[in-house]
């Protein structure tokens, strides 16, 4: 079946650029000079690499996704700067099986953050998202954005893609996988299916913000993540 071309419009706005968009030249930016040799590592044999010159790959292509930029920057705008909603508690998302319970959760703004159902207002805080689903007799989940970028790249904090790799907090930069728990793995799948806007904006009304998901939903789904 032939393939049908898509416009510049209908691509992600991290996949376009738009000549004059300050956000477009950011997310496109040049890594480096490319004029200037001591901006890049010394070339040598790949047999000769090191722990350090493979970290360095690795992070020197991160950098430059504009994907990745677009999720940093957006981070920042939300103000959001920690992998957990509290503090001292390390826990990074909540469910209608295990609620928050760390003081001040009840005003704890959900705004940016990853929720399933979504959020019906930009105001919506813990504690009247909780009220609503109760009241509507469906599970619920969220978890917190700055986590959900961790564990999107593999990463175990979210580093300003502008800094260089020699002032990177390298150890443990890189994490393995994380280990979610079984009752809750389905809907994260689901959760990293959705694009990554349209569980910021608002959507009343659509399918997704209506539907429950518990006994009724499929037994398995694909693990992918969103698209920005």
């Amino acid at each position: 079946m032939p393939r049908t071309p898509s416009s510049p419009a209908d691509r992600p706005k991290w996949l376009r650029f738009e000549a004059g968009d300050e956000e477009s030249h950011e997310l496109f930016a040049p890594g480096a000079n490319w004029r200037k040799q001591d901006q890049y590592p010394a070339l040598k044999p790949l047999d000769s690499y090191t722990r350090d010159d493979y970290l360095r790959l690795a992070w020197e292509l991160l950098r430059r996704m504009p994907r990745y930029r677009r999720q940093h920057r957006k981070l920042g705008q939300l103000g959001i700067k920690s992998p957990s909603f509290f503090k001292s508690s390390p826990k990074h998302f909540y469910t209608s099986d295990s609620p928050p319970a760390f003081p001040g959760w009840a005003t704890c703004p959900l705004r940016g953050h990853q929720c399933e159902p979504p959020i019906a207002g930009q105001d919506e805080t813990f504690g009247s998202y909780i009220a609503a689903q109760e009241k509507a007799g469906q599970p619920w989940f969220v978890m917190n954005r700055y986590r959900w970028v961790m564990d999107l790249w593999g990463i175990t904090y979210v580093p300003n893609p502008a800094t260089h790799f020699d002032h990177l907090r390298k150890s443990g930069l890189f994490g393995a996988p994380a280990a979610e728990p079984p009752r809750v793995l389905r809907r994260l799948q689901h959760l990293r299916r959705w694009s990554y806007e349209q569980v910021t904006e608002v959507l009343p009304g659509s399918a997704r913000a209506r539907r429950a998901h518990g006994a009724g939903a499929p037994s398995r789904l694909p693990v992918a993540v969103g698209s920005d």
